[in-house]
């Protein structure tokens, strides 16, 4: 995992609290004085957890970014918001899980992040990642391709993200020792 990785995860911070907070005029329009306030409440405290999980994150304190990702997992489905980003949410504890060397834990929350968002490049990247760093290389590979192919549609894919992926792409070119294949892939 790198800072990229990190960097790449709070870029799509930007969209999920977008989907955290949508919908929160129309809750002031339409529900009562009192449930308006607790669910505002609720979101504001799944929001603050958010921005403090990716500024633990980028701090590396990988304990603290679990807890509070889980924090905004577990509001948004007390409060049963559509949460249509919370795909970024599992990405970030995976990363986090990695680091801390959960590897099971890791793979399980980037396994979610598919589950809920089949298109999220980002996710099968960091499950490739995860093969490559425990040397199952065949997996890796599969999981690149993978990512590559979805990093079309995902709306969240950046240039970064697939210049990242060739990279890892090569990586396991050279391991092979298909030095030609790497050189195509980091080209």
């Amino acid at each position: 995992h790198s800072i990229d990785d990190y960097a790449e995860s709070v870029k799509d911070t930007t969209v999920s609290i977008g989907a955290i907070t949508e919908g929160l005029l129309e809750t002031i329009e339409t529900d009562s004085l009192e449930e308006t306030s607790m669910e505002i409440a609720e979101r504001l405290t799944a929001l603050a957890n958010m921005m403090m999980g990716y500024q633990s994150l980028q701090d590396g304190n990988h304990e603290e970014c679990v807890r509070r990702f889980t924090a905004t997992l577990k509001i948004t489905e007390r409060i049963d918001v559509t949460f249509d980003r919370s795909e970024t949410a599992h990405a970030a504890i995976a990363i986090c899980k990695g680091m801390l060397g959960q590897r099971a834990e890791e793979q399980q929350h980037y396994e979610k992040a598919i589950a809920i968002n089949p298109d999220y490049s980002v996710a099968y990247y960091g499950l490739g990642n995860h093969f490559y760093d425990t040397e199952q290389y065949a997996e890796a590979r599969e999981f690149y391709d993978s990512a590559l192919e979805k990093s079309y549609i995902d709306p969240l894919a950046t240039d970064e993200t697939v210049g990242r992926i060739h990279g890892a792409i090569g990586n396991l070119a050279y391991i092979d020792d298909d030095f030609e294949g790497a050189i195509d892939a980091y080209n």
